[in-house]
């Protein structure tokens, strides 16, 4: 079902396509979901490998009557198939081996079905502008005004030589703000779509498109956080929302070697029994910390369910608890009111949240989002806009969403501006300077919801 309405932005006609909603509601695409990132007992015939000898690996592996799928030396890990229950086991007890898992999917973000409650905005007849400031509908995006965006474009709007990697649902170089964003050659698929094809990396999902238009867009409708920088679309979750723990280390080493990004972000996350899921955080923080080590800053998206990291028991959420990444929560309005707040959704605490960005907000009690504007807007992806929703001039439409991951782009995008401003792509610095330049919300000093504060991306700039 669909529903029309109109709103005058400047000389910009909005025009409001409500998906799969009731006639009552008018709520933005939740990421939210109280079921997201659950484990879906949905177990790989591969295991991951931890290994610290490759040669001892292979003879292990040989031994066990196992084949080698691939090996990822920068990290010492290897991805394994033939294995019994038994023979994994050999395997684990064999000299030069430190751990293997089998491997298992999860939920990353919510599924497209999930997603498409929510409205996709259509501008007609859009036209280039060329400057962040200058995007139709720049007013109604508090978040960029929260972080302080339009004062820092006046220093940089960064640099087409920054890399940013969206590992995510994959990318839409189509759209109108996103086109010529894309470093195209290095986009690729790892994601089970299409069968491993690299080549197929466009997004059916709306997911990578959404976060991609936070971090940088051609200021037609939107503006991203740094215009200027370019993104690489590394698709690690397939059109479900759902990956393979393979997929996401494959990627982000990929990033770092092959696409040579300067920022990562993965606004993506899982949890689960720590007795099961936690033996995954040695082979991620393998991979982060792999990262950071060769200059790339990491950020993550600390999670939308409501969890005290620092006292999650049994349970253990991920990427945000592995590595030496970024862990970000969300701030965000509801109806319109105190755009600092923080995010009734978000994940917390002391040990694990580095800043605070804008993600949205909205009424956890049970009544859902107040206001479709309290949301992030951004790009929607025009494969699901023409092919889902059947919509017309699909590369143009664009969504309000909520949640941990839409904040985590928004602290990208400032670590790119940063980087332009002061000449220093260090991670370590990087991480410093957003944290030293966020505004400090709640308890003074470090708090387990904010952080060192919500970030400024004018102070960080100056």
């Amino acid at each position: 079902m669909k529903q029309s309405m109109s709103l005058t932005l400047g000389f910009i006609l909005l025009v409001t396509m409500f998906v799969a909603c009731s006639e009552e509601t008018q709520n933005p695409i939740d990421a939210t979901q109280s079921d997201e990132a659950q484990v879906l007992h949905k177990l790989s015939d591969r295991y991951l490998v931890e290994y610290s000898n490759g040669n001892k690996m292979m003879k292990a592996l040989e031994n066990a009557g196992g084949t080698l799928v691939e090996d990822i030396d920068a990290i010492k890990v290897a991805i394994v198939s033939g294995l019994t229950d038994q023979a994994a086991q050999q395997l684990a007890n064999s000299n030069g081996i430190q751990k293997v898992t089998r491997d298992m999917k999860m939920k990353f973000v919510p599924s497209l079905q999930e997603a498409l409650a929510g409205s996709a905005q259509h501008f007609t007849n859009p036209q280039p502008t060329g400057a962040p400031g200058d995007a139709s509908a720049l007013a109604i995006q508090w978040n960029m005004h929260a972080i302080h965006a339009p004062e820092a474009w006046a220093t940089t709007t960064g640099s087409s030589e920054i890399r940013v990697g969206i590992l995510d649902t994959g990318g839409s170089p189509d759209h109108i703000d996103l086109y010529g964003k894309y470093d195209e050659d290095y986009c690729i698929n790892f994601s089970e779509e299409d069968n491993y094809n690299p080549a197929i990396w466009v997004d059916r999902h709306f997911h990578g498109t959404h976060v991609a238009g936070t971090v940088a867009t051609n200021n037609i409708v939107v503006a991203g956080v740094a215009s200027d920088v370019t993104l690489v679309a590394i698709k690690v979750m397939n059109d479900n929302g759902e990956g393979w723990f393979e997929d996401i280390i494959r990627g982000i080493v990929y990033a770092t070697d092959v696409a040579d990004c300067d920022i990562i972000n993965m606004s993506l996350g899982g949890y689960g029994p720590r007795a099961h899921y936690g033996n995954f955080i040695s082979t991620v923080i393998r991979a982060v910390n792999y990262a950071n080590s060769h200059g790339v800053l990491v950020v993550m998206s600390a999670g939308n369910e409501m969890l005290d990291l620092d006292h999650s028991g049994q349970m253990v959420y991920l990427p945000a608890e592995a590595g030496a990444g970024v862990v970000v929560s969300a701030t965000g309005p509801v109806d319109q009111a105190n755009f600092d707040d923080f995010a009734c959704f978000s994940n917390y605490g002391n040990s694990f949240i580095n800043v605070a960005a804008p993600g949205g907000n909205g009424d956890c009690g049970g009544v859902g989002i107040v206001n479709t504007y309290d949301g992030v807007l951004s790009c929607y992806a025009p494969w699901v806009a023409a092919n889902v929703d059947g919509l017309p001039n699909p590369t143009g439409y664009y969504v309000w969403a909520w949640g941990t991951s839409m904040a985590a782009p928004h602290v990208c995008g400032t670590a790119a501006l940063i980087e332009a401003a002061k000449g220093n792509s260090n991670p370590g610095y990087l991480q410093a300077h957003l944290q030293n330049t966020a505004d400090d919300l709640g308890a003074p000093g470090n708090d387990p919801y904010y952080g060192k504060g919500r970030i400024n991306a004018a102070t960080a700039v100056r």
